[in-house]
Parts: C-alpha cells; structure tokens; sequence
C-alpha cells in the first residue's frame, strides 16, 4: 500500500465516521473498486482510532467526568454518574458482539455483495426516516435507549450497516435536555454562580421570570412547546427590522431584498412588548452568600431608579460612569493595591418603564473588603459633591474621542447606532455630532449625574464570601 493510498483512506474515514453510513463498508469497496489489495483488516482498525482520537479531543473531559461519577456516591454528580452507567451499557452488546463475530468480520463479512445489499437498503431506509418519520425535538437518554443504541453498534459489524440509521427518527439530535441538566448541576457547585444567582433573584423579588437555572427549572422545559413557540415566531416576519451597513451599493441590494427578504412568511401581525411586572426593590437590600473555600471575596453594588431620557442624559450618564471607574481604578487597585480590577456599568431601557441601571463591582481579599467597599462610597460621595478633577475630566473626553473614531470605522458600530435610534425613536443623524456632545461635557454635567444614578439609600449591594471553615 502506498502513502497515497493511505491517505485517501484515511480521508474516507473521516469523512463516512461521522454520517449516517458505514464507513467500514467504505474502507473495502474503496480499494476493490480502484484495484488496490485490500489493506486488512488491522489498517482499518488503526483508521478507527484515528476518529476514536478525535472524538475524544471534542469529548474526552465529558466521558471522563461521566465515568468519573461513577465512583462517587450522594447527590453530587447524579446526572453525571447516570449517564457514565448509561455509557457503559452502551458498550456491552459492540464489546460481546466483536468477541464474538470476530471472525465472521474477517471472513464472509468481507464480501462486495453483501456490501452493496447492506448499503442499498440502509440508504432505501435513511431516505424514508427523513421523508416520512417526524423527528421528535426530545432525546430523553434511557437506559433501554442506551442498550438499543449498543445493540445497533453491535448489529454494524456488518460493513454498510449504518448504526446511526437506527436512531434518525427519535435521535435527531444530541441528549439536550441531560447534557443541559448535567451542566447545571456542575455549575450550581461553582461559588461564582450561587453569587449571580442571588444577585438576579434579588433585584426581580423573586418574579417567576427572574429565577436562576436550576435543575428543577430544566426539568420543567418542555421541548416539543419550545419548538412550536420557535415555529410561531419565525412564521410571520412581517413586522421584522433589518438594518444593513456596509459598503453596499443598493442597486444590487435591492432585488436580494425583494427576493429573499420580501418572500418571507408574513401573517400580517403587528406585536409590541407585555410588562410582566418584574421591579427591582427599594431602599437598601444586602445579602451575602458563603461558597467555596478559597480565600476570596466579590461584592457587586446595583443602583437603579426612574430615568429621564434623552441622547444628553444618556451621555452624562455615560461619562460619570466613565470618571467613577477611572477614580476607583486609581484609588483601590494603584494606591491601595487591594484589587486587580473594578468594574463600573451603567445603561437605561424604555421598556416597560424608563429606568437606569448602574453597576459597581470587585473581587478582593476578604480580610480587606470592608476597607476597600469604604473606599468606593468615599469616591462616590466626592464625585457628587465636587465632581471630577480637571485630569480625570480630560481622560473622559479623550477617552471617548478615541473610542468614537475607531468605532466609525467598523461596520458594528454603526449597525448598533442604528438600531438604538430606531428603537429609541431618535434621528440617526445625531450619529454626526456626537462630538459635539464631547466638546460640550462639564465637570458639572458629571456631578449631577452622580448624584442622580447613584443614591447611597437606594441600592442593591450583593457579596460573595468564603464559608467558614469546618471546626
């Protein structure tokens, strides 16, 4: 066999693995076909560690945490531990099966006719599955599932028998809602996600629209709903926005538009938004949450309130943000080194109410995070009171000259630009002069801001601290 040879058989079994067809079928007719001598049947197998490896590169951490669970007990790992059971169970009948048949596999399973009988009616059948079979859009893992798919295996010794052919018309796709719950369970053991958690169950007052995933609330979805929803959304288009920038010529736009866009499904519904009545709280609200045992803590401040819009107030609030989160930089990670990075956010919505929302937050030392927290409403306090230094007043606005040239160079930025004006009801035209808003901006502008977004009685302060070590 020559290197070329090996090459395009090596080819044909990665591309025939991974379809519903047999690949070992392949592997044979390939060089009976072209005259070569069959390369035997220890060359295939080596051909079929090749794809093993590959498909332990994309799924090697999963069936080693599968397998894993399987020797630890308790709650921990459920999931994980039942889909390590059911991955074995899949193996026994191919395993039995190739001790077996082995030589029958060597043998009169190597056969062209039986290669081309078995190819042709598993080709009849994935073609009926496809046309005929309604693909479920659940694939619930279960035990007898999991030894059906074994079986299968063992049943595709027989070269053009195609294992997957057995599973098109129920396994469409992957085991979505277990891998889906498997995740959420690893992630619920992650100290960083009970902190997210407690922070959206805090600010929506535990509406039912703002609970964090949970196993529970996986096991609630419904697939087969979900799809039709998704169905019923994408089956009238007609009151879709599209927004195209770019170096477009619009003459040869047009008639794409009028053919792909213009023969979307359209029932003639107009939608709006519903307000599903989910407020964040009022006054002051902390909470801390002790997870893990790692010597760290993270504290997250939530300011929201009503909110006057317009493209000044927008900016304003937009720079004050910019000013606070330089002042914090420089006070908590260069002069008290106590952080590596603060965050600072700010944004406001039109739906279902005008409101804003602004953001502070930072890991650090648990032994420092009151001192550093103290520092944060020092900083906070005198940007309300004497608004920013002339310096920090001068790195907003270069800041924001910098960000605005090259943001107009990029096709998303405009995009973005156009969205936020159609949906704000705004003439996109402002676009143009945004440095004037720039040029125009005060330390004054900034002060008032501060202490608009930012009241120091009504907040949102949530904080992630280590547990306490066991006695």
């Amino acid at each position: 066999m020559s290197l070329l040879q090996a090459v395009i058989l090596g080819i044909v079994q990665g591309l025939t693995e991974f379809l519903p067809i047999s690949s070992q079928a392949h592997l044979f007719l390939v060089p009976y076909l072209f005259g070569w001598t069959y390369q035997g049947l220890d060359f295939d197998i080596a051909l079929h560690w090749g794809t093993l490896l590959a498909v332990l590169l994309v799924f090697g951490k999963d069936y080693l945490r599968y397998l894993r669970a399987l020797f630890i007990r308790g709650e921990e790992g459920r999931t994980e531990r039942r889909l390590g059971g059911l991955l074995v169970l899949a193996t026994i009948p191919a395993a039995v099966a190739g001790l077996f048949a082995k030589d029958l596999a060597e043998s009169q399973f190597r056969n062209p006719l039986i290669m081309v009988v078995t190819l042709s009616v598993f080709a009849v059948l994935l073609w009926l599955a496809d046309r005929y079979l309604q693909k479920s859009a659940r694939a619930e893992l279960s035990a007898g599932k999991s030894l059906a798919i074994g079986v299968a295996q063992a049943i595709a010794i027989i070269p053009g028998v195609a294992d997957a052919a057995f599973f098109l018309p129920d396994e469409a796709g992957p085991d979505g809602i277990t891998r889906l719950t498997a995740f959420v369970e690893n992630r619920s053991q992650s100290p960083e996600a009970a902190f997210g958690d407690t922070l959206l169950v805090t600010l929506a007052q535990g509406h039912p629209r703002g609970r964090p995933m949970t196993p529970q609330l996986v096991a609630e979805a419904d697939l087969d709903v979900a799809l039709a929803f998704y169905r019923d959304r994408f089956a009238d288009l007609g009151d879709f926005t599209f927004f195209f920038v770019g170096n477009v010529d619009p003459a040869v736009l047009r008639p794409l538009v009028e053919t792909w866009l213009g023969g979307l499904p359209s029932a003639g519904r107009k939608e709006t938004w519903r307000d599903i009545g989910m407020r964040p709280p009022t006054g002051i609200v902390r909470k801390v949450v002790r997870r893990g045992l790692e010597p760290k803590a993270r504290t997250q401040f939530v300011f929201t309130g009503p909110f006057t819009d317009s493209r000044e107030h927008r900016h304003a609030m937009r720079s004050m943000r910019d000013a606070l989160q330089i002042r914090l930089r420089e006070v908590l990670r260069e002069d008290m080194g106590g952080v590596y990075g603060v965050g600072v956010g700010a944004s406001s919505s039109i739906i279902p109410d005008t409101t804003f929302q602004v953001t502070i937050g930072f890991g650090a030392d648990p032994a420092r995070l009151d001192e550093l927290v103290e520092a944060v409403v020092a900083e906070i306090r005198a940007l309300q009171t004497a608004g920013p230094s002339d310096s920090v007043l001068q790195k907003v606005k270069e800041s924001q000259r910098r960000s605005l040239e090259t943001s107009m160079r990029e096709n998303r930025y405009w995009l973005g630009q156009l969205v936020a004006a159609q949906r704000y009801g705004t003439d996109p035209r402002n676009l143009l002069s945004y440095e004037e808003l720039i040029s125009a901006l005060s330390a004054d502008d900034i002060r008032r801001a501060a202490q608009l977004y930012i009241r120091l009685d009504n907040y949102v302060q949530v904080t992630l601290m280590p547990e306490a070590p066991s006695p």
